[in-house]
């Protein structure tokens, strides 16, 4: 597209309605640094519609699709304690138990005589909704567990039909504004569901504030919107929904394409698996000094997020006019900003098809001039200035773990899935799967994604 038309692009939506989109970097630092108080971005409309009409339940179409100073009463409010470093330090011990309880369920699913794990996707979405509701609901729930019992599985059910009704809202022509199609009708299901599966969990919560208990490590971020004075039940009730439904899909999906990465590119695995053994004592857990010493674990990460980002683009609405790229933009138009399209362009990152982690290193772009990021700000799968998204530093900090804890115990080849030791004693993976499989060990499965996985 923005070869054909160039760096901004005008469309016109359902009536005409404008919408710009542009991938240049000197556009998207201006839409960055615009000074506004309170961001504006277009809403999820057929949320916001859903919620109106249920006044029972909401006060307001929440953190997401709310704009000016009811966005930002509910973001002072509901988001302190998910920003805040040492609250999401303290559950480093929570994450790595999931981290082992995820290794040990691909080994219950390898094949006994080929060693091939099917559609890992499916495990791997169901530590994003594990992951998840640690942090929105305060414990883990049993995605993770042999059998889901019959909550999980509803849970489970409610945000998939969640996202679908949200994909078909997004996609097709927008009848439910003028009457309940079935796609609002499956969105307010879905929502229902969540609503009441949340509430559910939310009792052993209130439990601890009603007997002054002191909340677990888990419990902070639900704690502290609990006990909040200056919202009442429906705004706790709602943002709890909202962080819980936003983030399901969002950390399994991720950490796919991140291992994809990984397994795509045996150098740069090599170089994570060796400086996990120089940073960690065999059998020594994860920890919060450990990852702020693992270079490279953090660079691989960073990089997957410029190739792969799981936000293509960020939504603005413009607040005064402004000329990007030469072009004047009216008052109040929506601008995408396509980061993804801008991080695979070679003005703006040097050999930008490559993954390179070493591109976010210091030391390595000291010894590589040509490395240097221009524009770091391209990289924002979570948004940027105030409406960035607030579980940004859990997310980072959940795929650091897992990462490092795939790492330890996997050996990653596209398309196959090699297990290993980590006390092989071998100095390399590639070493490593060499001398235990020999050196053409590969399953094909053909192309496109890697849903199977040999061990």
């Amino acid at each position: 597209m923005f070869k054909e038309y160039g760096q901004v692009i005008k469309e016109e939506a359902f009536f005409n309605y404008p919408v710009i989109s542009t991938c240049s970097a000197q556009d998207i630092e201006k839409l960055i640094k615009f000074p506004s108080k309170f961001p504006l971005r277009p809403p999820n409309g057929i949320v916001s519609k859903y919620r109106q009409n249920t006044p029972g339940r909401y006060n307001d179409g929440g953190l997401t699709n709310e704009q000016g100073k009811a966005w930002h009463r509910l973001r002072e409010s509901t988001t302190h304690d998910m920003v805040n470093t040492r609250v999401i330090q303290n559950l480093i011990a929570d994450v790595n138990d999931m981290a082992i309880d995820y290794i040990a369920g691909i080994n219950k699913l390898r094949d006994p005589d080929t060693g091939r794990v099917q559609d890992i996707i499916e495990l791997n979405r169901k530590l994003g909704f594990e992951s998840t509701c640690l942090l929105g609901l305060g414990c883990r729930v049993g995605f993770l567990e042999d059998e889901l019992n019959p909550r999980v599985k509803r849970l489970s059910q409610a945000t998939n039909c969640l996202f679908e009704a949200l994909n078909e809202a997004n996609y097709n022509l927008p009848l439910w504004r003028y009457f309940p199609n079935s796609t609002y009708k499956k969105l307010a299901k879905a929502e229902e569901d969540l609503y009441e599966l949340a509430c559910e969990y939310l009792e052993p919560a209130l439990q601890r504030i009603e007997e002054s208990y002191e909340p677990e490590a888990a419990q902070t971020v639900l704690i502290g919107i609990l006990k909040r004075s200056d919202l009442d039940d429906k705004d706790k009730k709602s943002s709890i929904v909202d962080f819980v439904s936003s983030g399901m899909n969002t950390i399994g999906n991720t950490l796919s394409l991140l291992l994809y990465l990984i397994a795509k590119n045996p150098d740069a695995q090599t170089k994570l698996y060796e400086e996990i053994n120089n940073l960690l004592e065999p059998d020594e857990p994860i920890s919060a000094k450990y990852l702020n010493s693992a270079r490279y674990l953090k660079a691989c990460v960073q990089e997957y997020f410029r190739i792969l980002p799981t936000a293509p683009q960020i939504a603005r609405i413009v607040e005064s006019e402004m000329v990007l790229s030469g072009y004047q933009v009216p008052e109040w138009s929506v601008v995408l900003c396509h980061t993804s399209a801008a991080c695979k362009n070679e003005n703006y990152f040097h050999q930008a098809d490559k993954f390179i982690p070493e591109r976010w290193i210091a030391s390595e772009v000291e010894a590589n001039p040509d490395l240097k990021v221009q524009y770091p700000f391209l990289v924002s799968p979570f948004g940027f200035q105030r409406r960035i998204c607030p579980g940004k530093k859990f997310t980072e900090q959940m795929l650091h773990i897992f990462l490092a804890t795939v790492s330890t115990f996997l050996v990653i080849i596209w398309p196959t899935l090699v297990n290993v030791l980590s006390n092989s004693g071998c100095s390399s993976i590639r070493s490593a799967v060499r001398e235990r499989f020999g050196a053409g060990v590969q399953v094909p499965v053909g192309p496109g994604w890697p849903t199977h996985y040999r061990f």
